[in-house]
């Protein structure tokens, strides 16, 4: 089958509803963790497809048969972003803007990377340094790149925190 290869994050993730994660939590399935939902995705599947599928009809009706197919498709491969290794953060107004950036290096051509906004409870946020590793030349040689993210700047930020391969760490807002 062609089309983009499925991850966790982007495509698996966001089709569990917060009344769905509530309730698989009686059954000690976390479906906002990767691994849990991985090691219990052929239980999840059998819910699915089951003659009385979760989610139930009092909940929202059952996943349309699209969306079961494409957690299947993830199950093929269990695929999910990577955090790269991040350097040279900084945040800095540009304009009525705040631009946050970093360094990183891309394995090969065609492979994607961006900060994700993974958190926002009033005025703090959080990023996550993601890689996809899709098209492109997997034989190409690594590409230094910079990674930018803009958000509206009309309230003032001490600054963000950001996750990466080596943890979390809070970038100060810096001048322009």
């Amino acid at each position: 089958m062609s089309g983009r290869t499925p991850v966790f994050e982007l495509h698996i993730r966001p089709m569990f509803r917060c009344i769905d994660v509530d309730h698989m939590a009686q059954h000690s399935i976390d479906l906002t963790d990767y691994e849990t939902v991985k090691d219990n995705a052929v239980r999840i599947r059998k819910w699915l497809r089951s003659s009385s599928p979760m989610p139930t009809t009092s909940t929202g009706g059952p996943w349309p048969p699209e969306w079961i197919a494409l957690f299947e498709r993830w199950m093929e491969g269990f695929h999910r972003l990577e955090r790269p290794s991040g350097g040279g953060y900084a945040l800095r107004v540009v304009g009525s803007v705040y631009e946050l950036s970093c360094t990183t290096t891309l394995p090969h051509f065609g492979a994607r990377c961006w900060l994700d906004l993974s958190a926002k409870v009033g005025e703090t946020r959080e990023y996550t340094l993601v890689l996809e590793k899709v098209g492109g030349n997997p034989q190409s040689w690594p590409t230094p790149t910079t990674i930018r993210e803009y958000f509206d700047a009309s309230s003032p930020l001490k600054g963000v925190w950001v996750r990466d391969a080596t943890g979390k760490r809070f970038v100060a807002a810096g001048g322009d």
